[in-house]
């Protein structure tokens, strides 16, 4: 990535990361949970932050989650399990990074990182548990519930899957993004039976519309273009891991 296209991306995380899940107003929020219940044994939590178990004992999340004063990445949190962090590994261009743990994660469902070009126009399974909200009335507030949202890829950049937050009559039938408390969170993709995680919860541009609402576009690392870093790291780093008692 270029220089001046990473300083554009710094820039745009500062000024507004993705975090928490945000859904329909026209949709019971009691089915926006149950769908991200669906998910709960996936994902895990970390620096304020989510991520998706990719491995027994490696994180999928945001780069950005991993820096920053204050952060803590001791632990990671996995259906209320603490894990030890052997160690974090940040790509040096874009907003992607693993977590590696000193011991793999009991009672995860690991989902497989996606390695194909063809995400354009597929639909996807956002999952998170920071602040909620509607799109017609933003952000609401935290209760710590796990939730999910369904999108569609509007555009495939190479380092970015593209969303829009449409509104109810041109939108998916759990339409929702992200919003604060949820950056490094998983897009899942099913094909053929099989679940993958094709981006990490990056960054929103407003579109001149207020965070939360109807309008807003949602930004994810791309997984398919870090894929070989990404497994460049993981199989070189596989230390000899037994789970904890």
């Amino acid at each position: 990535m270029k220089l001046a296209l990473y300083v554009t991306l710094l820039t745009l995380l500062t000024i507004s990361p993705a975090h928490g899940i945000i859904t329909r107003h026209d949709v019971d929020d009691k089915e926006c949970q149950e769908l991200g219940a669906r998910y709960a044994a996936s994902v895990a939590y970390i620096g304020g932050c989510m991520s998706t178990l990719v491995e027994p004992g490696w994180l999928l999340t945001a780069a950005h989650c991993m820096r920053g004063e204050g952060v803590g990445l001791e632990t990671a949190l996995h259906l209320e399990v603490p894990y030890q962090v052997e160690q974090t590994f940040v790509h040096p261009d874009s907003d992607i990074a693993l977590v590696q743990l000193k011991n793999p994660v009991r009672n995860g469902k690991p989902i497989a990182l996606y390695n194909q070009k063809n995400e354009l126009g597929r639909n996807v399974v956002f999952v998170g548990n920071g602040v909620f909200g509607n799109g017609c009335d933003g952000l609401a507030g935290e209760d710590g519930n796990l939730r999910g949202a369904r999108n569609t890829v509007i555009e495939a950049t190479q380092y970015n899957l593209v969303f829009l937050f449409d509104k109810p009559e041109t939108a998916t039938n759990l339409e929702g993004i992200s919003g604060p408390g949820d950056s490094g969170g998983p897009a899942l993709m099913e094909i053929d039976g099989l679940l993958y995680v094709a981006g990490v919860s990056a960054y929103q541009k407003g579109n001149g519309f207020e965070e939360g609402h109807y309008g807003v576009s949602e930004y994810y690392s791309r997984v398919s273009t870090h894929y070989p870093w990404l497994r460049e790291v993981i199989d070189n780093s596989k230390p000899d891991q037994t789970p904890e008692d």
